[in-house]
């Protein structure tokens, strides 16, 4: 006799949209923290500043590909990532 085959259940999956590429403006950006790329970041919370200016967004997102390191003016510093939707693999 065979032994039982359990069937396959497609697992949910997840899309992650770059939404923005954030640029440095001056030759003074900086992270609050050490980031990894797919961090979760709360909504409104100070990622970086540039200069004087505070870096947030007013819904959650995932860090995309934090540059680590100084910045020149105009160098990508990080990607703004939100889960675009949600599917079955």
């Amino acid at each position: 006799m065979l032994p039982t085959i359990e069937p396959l259940v497609p697992k949910p999956r997840s899309f992650v949209r770059i939404e923005q590429i954030i640029k440095a403006e001056t030759e003074h950006f900086y992270f609050t923290r050490n980031f990894k790329n797919l961090d979760p970041i709360k909504v409104n919370e100070v990622v970086a500043y540039d200069g004087t200016k505070s870096i947030y967004f007013n819904q959650p997102f995932l860090m995309a590909m934090p540059t680590q390191g100084k910045l020149r003016v105009g160098e990508e510093a990080f990607g703004v990532g939100i889960i675009d939707s949600v599917f079955s693999a």
